[in-house]
């Protein structure tokens, strides 16, 4: 089925994200589970399409532009995902209390920066 790759790609990673213990502001948990049940929502519509035949060129571009907005998603995901585990190399010398406390401090910024995407 066309198009339904990206977004159920991106499905995954945002509920990996909300499920592996990621420590978040709760508004952008918010965010990341309302994202989730859109995408399921457009992924749907991308399967109803994508089993129809004739479609005009509106559809096919809807089509499309929701692929792109998954690979756009997609990227920027990995991209704080990356984040994420860079910070997690670099405190794993650090010893325990300490490294809890920097890594929140380290990785604030890369939480606040996936809610501002």
């Amino acid at each position: 089925m066309v198009g339904t790759g990206a977004l159920g790609s991106v499905i995954v990673k945002l509920a990996t994200l909300l499920g592996d213990g990621h420590t978040m502001l709760k508004s952008v948990r918010k965010d990341i589970a309302f994202l989730e049940r859109e995408l399921r929502t457009m992924q749907i519509l991308v399967n109803m399409l994508a089993g129809m035949e004739g479609l005009d060129k509106l559809a096919m571009g809807c089509m499309g532009s929701m692929r792109d907005l998954g690979h756009d998603m997609e990227g920027c995901i990995d991209r704080f995902m990356l984040r994420l585990d860079e910070n997690d190399m670099e405190m794993e010398a650090v010893p325990t209390f300490p490294r809890s406390t920097a890594r929140q401090l380290k990785t604030m910024f890369a939480r606040h920066g996936v809610g501002a995407q």
